[in-house]
């Protein structure tokens, strides 16, 4: 909720506020001569205000987000309820109205009011925020706003958003892919076009396949092209074929081209992603080197080949003896 800072006439309900105070109001007829309102028309219009106020106030007690509204003195004039409740979890002092910032949040630094006095000067102002509290780690996102009090004074709607959920989800996965990027496997994003167009891929493929990140996204190098020739078809087929049968994920191994030509066998995981109407969107996976695991396995075959026992008589069913 941001009003205008172009708007040269207050509403009624910004002049409602209760910072206006009652000596910035003339005594006497205006300079301009505007007749003085009468008695019952002010109290008319008092009533008018501190419905409009109450309702406004209402409005927004209804917003999940905490919010609150300050004057230039840095004197808090209005929160709402989630403000509140917000302040009560942490631990801070009630009756916050008409308090300064310093008073509710004597921790605040300097970089605070600086970001204060830059949206009192016109700017919106976002930040992000790790606030202790004890043991507790509380992220949020405030959005401090110029909202204008009445004709000639300044304030500042702040809202915050706890966004502690949102900072875990991501530091874990930050964390899972630098696990990632620091080892063998490579994770890649594929396009759902012909080609498999690369639209990300972690930057250890340079040191696991030899290729620089930009020439995947740029095109220089098709991920088809680097699949051997020989298992391009059986892949394509597959890959066909789970689209087909909509499943969620699936694995595959096939050879794959190093920069240096020498073809490297590969395991592929890959999880399909789809629209909300099931529309096919791109691919998700990641690929590990597996030569060294294929050329083990070569290697037990051929000694279990040669460590079988020969067969009687060379495989040949022995002659029967004549009756």
């Amino acid at each position: 909720m941001r009003a205008s800072s172009s708007c040269s006439r207050p509403s009624p309900a910004a002049r409602a506020w209760p910072c206006s105070p009652c000596s910035s109001r003339s005594s006497g007829p205006s300079a301009t001569g505007t007749k003085r309102p009468s008695t019952s028309d002010q109290e008319d219009i008092m009533d008018e205000l501190k419905l409009d106020r109450e309702q406004i106030l209402r409005l927004l007690d209804e917003l999940p987000d905490p919010l609150h509204i300050m004057d230039q003195d840095h004197r808090l004039l209005l929160a709402n309820k989630a403000f509140k409740k917000l302040n009560a979890e942490l631990g801070l002092p009630a009756g916050i109205e008409g308090k300064t910032l310093k008073e509710i949040f004597p921790f605040l630094g300097q970089a605070v009011l600086d970001e204060y006095r830059r949206a009192f000067g016109g700017e919106t102002v976002v930040t992000e925020e790790l606030n202790r509290f004890g043991e507790r780690r509380v992220w949020t996102e405030t959005k401090k706003s110029p909202f204008p009090l009445d004709g000639q004074r300044k304030g500042v709607i702040t809202l915050v958003r706890d966004i502690t959920v949102h900072k875990l989800v991501s530091e874990a996965l930050l964390e899972e892919r630098q696990l990632f990027v620091g080892g063998p496997t490579v994770v890649f994003t594929w396009g759902a076009e012909e080609g498999w167009p690369v639209e990300y891929v972690s930057p250890n493929v340079l040191q696991q396949f030899g290729y620089p990140v930009e020439d995947f996204l740029c095109g220089k190098v098709v991920y088809t092209d680097i699949v051997h020739p020989d298992d391009l078809p059986r892949v394509v087929k597959e890959v066909e074929a789970y689209c087909e049968a909509r499943v969620p994920h699936f694995e595959q191994e096939y050879r794959l081209r190093h920069s240096d030509g020498i073809y490297r066998w590969v395991r592929d995981f890959t999880v399909v992603k789809r629209d909300e109407a099931g529309t096919l969107l791109r691919f998700h996976g990641y690929i590990q080197d597996i030569t060294d695991f294929r050329t083990a396995e070569d290697e037990v075959r051929r000694l279990q080949e040669q460590t079988k026992p020969p067969k009687p008589n060379g495989g040949r069913k022995p002659r029967k003896k004549p009756d």
